[in-house]
């Protein structure tokens, strides 16, 4: 009886955490299409889909911090389901729901029927999208507008009879008693290996098999999909495919661009600024830092992916800052000194009159350097402006250890559940994999070995330890201990 109040708890909280909508679709303008929005529990389920699918031991801690690309990435694919379907239904079509959850090879029991429904529904709606683009789009019209296409993107011929040289090879023999009992211009497929030694024939591959022709004779398009000739052959399935193909590509070039979305997940806010950035570079990362800063370390409770977030844009700084440092004294060291005091116009104009490849790459850093910065206008400003960023850069350092810390002390449940159900763990063995995951993390960092980012982990470990009443924790807490350690004894040798 406990039992059965535990999993109908279980069920009950299942159902209350994710009931709310955390994406709207938008026309370009902002107008709310509240009818076209994505739940919580459906970007969840496809995160998880997608994660377990892509999760081996030597990639977990990527994945760990890839977690914001992985849901914001399943929203904007659900989001793509949701103009699909407004299309189909401004046509006046609904979903046929029946079988929409067909979908095999998924077998993960907290989110089975709601991916499985998922990846039912984006098939479904293709299929309904390719046949309405056909009603909407006529085959014979496709085929005239596009016959020079067609034919140079299929490559077809045909064969004539008189292209037998005499004296025949055998393997031309063997073709010329095939095209004897063949009308003229029928069209012959062979197996490749058939046409090793035949040289006066070219040939193209086609679904696995080799088709003859004459290269002076091209197929009509009235010819290659005469259903009595080329059926057989599956170019008429294949040029269907092409004009099907063709039309969705078209669709999605233009009807999508119609539309926008508002993000409503706060979890996600930092992870939406990221990705709408229209120049990701030091300075924008720098504007997105300092816009969180307070909000991360202050007293308010945060979702916990901001601290992911917040860790990669420090990571895309730091990578910022070393990129555009070692890049710059490349360029003091090849760009002659007559430029360093030169403006941003004069540069201009020197770049669109040099001949030197190397020289106009080395000046259009330069431009691209004045150009972010309103306040630089001569590389020798340059230097100073990034090193009055020096201390910034100490900082990032600093604060990316603070973010590491408040990692460590967060639950991140549901990337633990990922673990859990990939590597078929106990709930022990998943904390054991996890923290030793991110002990192996901060170890590839050179971290300072007095940092406090260990003693957090050790503490975090041992707690566990206790509460779990395991003693699973043992040889980590112990591993740790020793490699903290070691300094400690080297010196006193």
């Amino acid at each position: 009886m406990k039992n059965l109040v535990f999993v109908i708890l279980i069920i009950l909280l299942g159902v209350l955490t994710f009931t709310n909508e955390i994406a709207i679709l938008t026309t370009k303008n902002g107008k709310m299409l509240e009818d076209y929005s994505i739940l919580e529990e459906d970007a969840y389920s496809l995160t998880f889909y997608n994660i377990f699918n892509e999760m081996k031991k030597e990639n977990v801690i990527n994945l760990f911090f890839s977690q914001p690309d992985y849901l914001y990435d399943s929203i904007v694919s659900l989001i793509e389901l949701e103009i699909k379907k407004k299309y189909i239904s401004d046509k006046g079509l609904t979903i046929d729901s029946t079988n929409v959850s067909d979908i095999q090879n998924i077998d993960k029991k907290d989110i089975k029927n709601n991916v499985s429904e998922i990846l039912g529904r984006k098939i479904k709606l293709e299929e309904m999208l390719r046949n309405q683009l056909k009603i909407e789009n006529d085959f014979e019209d496709f085929i005239d507008n596009h016959r020079n296409e067609l034919l140079e993107e299929f490559d077809v011929f045909y064969v004539e009879q008189y292209q037998i040289t005499i004296p025949a090879t055998p393997t031309e023999l063997f073709f010329k008693e095939t095209l004897a009992s063949t009308p003229i211009n029928h069209y012959i497929v062979y197996e490749k290996n058939d046409l090793n030694n035949f040289k006066d024939f070219k040939s193209s591959r086609l679904n696995g098999y080799t088709l003859c022709y004459n290269e002076n004779s091209l197929f009509s398009i009235e010819e290659i999909l005469d259903p009595n000739e080329f059926i057989n052959y599956g170019l008429k399935d294949e040029i269907i495919k092409y004009y099907e193909d063709s039309l969705i590509k078209k669709w999605k070039d233009q009807y999508p661009n119609n539309f926008d979305f508002i993000l409503t997940y706060k979890p996600l806010k930092i992870q939406d600024r990221i990705d709408k950035m229209e120049d990701q570079n030091l300075k924008r990362f720098l504007e997105i830092k300092n816009f969180y800063s307070d909000l991360i370390f202050g007293d308010e409770k945060i979702p916990e992916m901001w601290y992911i977030s917040y860790f990669n844009i420090l990571s895309d700084l730091e990578y910022c800052y070393v990129k555009k440092i070692d890049k710059l004294e490349e360029l003091q060291s090849n760009l002659p000194e007559e430029y360093f005091e030169k403006n941003y116009s004069e540069i201009q104009k020197i770049t669109e009159e040099s001949t030197s490849s190397t020289l106009t790459n080395y000046l259009n850093f330069y431009k691209d350097i004045i150009y972010e910065n309103s306040e630089i206008n001569s590389i020798d400003s340059y230097l100073e402006f990034l090193n009055s960023y020096n201390d910034e850069y100490e900082k990032i350092l600093h604060t990316k250890l603070e973010i590491l810390n408040l990692i460590i002390q967060n639950d991140f449940d549901f990337f633990k559940s990922v673990i859990k159900d990939k590597f078929d763990l106990t709930e022990e063995e998943v904390l054991l994999m996890y923290y030793q995951e991110i002990y192996e993390y901060i170890k590839s960092l050179n971290i300072d070995k007095g940092s406090n980012v260990y003693s957090t982990l050790l503490e975090v470990l041992e707690s566990l330890q206790s509460e779990k009443d395991s003693r699973i924790f043992e040889n980590l807490i112990k591993e740790i201990s020793e490699y903290l350690e070691m300094d400690k004894i080297n010196e006193n040798e």
